[in-house]
């Protein structure tokens, strides 16, 4: 599954079209795992997700108990 942050789209500079690239996040094997430091914004946007829940879910690692991976998991 692939979900869309933001979507693609064409703005015109100098008179030329020009592609401005979106941001995507794609759950590879059932999972998506995100940095919590690095990936805010994409986890904030899966939190407030009107699927969250019914599509996919999430799966929050303790950091106490698994030292070595300070990330979360989201289940497809």
């Amino acid at each position: 599954m692939t979900m869309v942050i933001k979507p693609q789209y064409m703005n015109i500079q100098n008179g030329y079209p020009v592609v401005i690239d979106g941001e995507k996040v794609k759950f590879e094997g059932g999972e998506l795992v995100l940095d919590d430091k690095q990936d805010k914004d994409k986890i904030e946007y899966l939190r407030k997700n009107k699927y969250l829940g019914i599509h996919f879910f999430e799966d929050i690692v303790d950091n106490a108990k698994l030292p070595t991976e300070p990330k979360q998991k989201v289940k497809v």
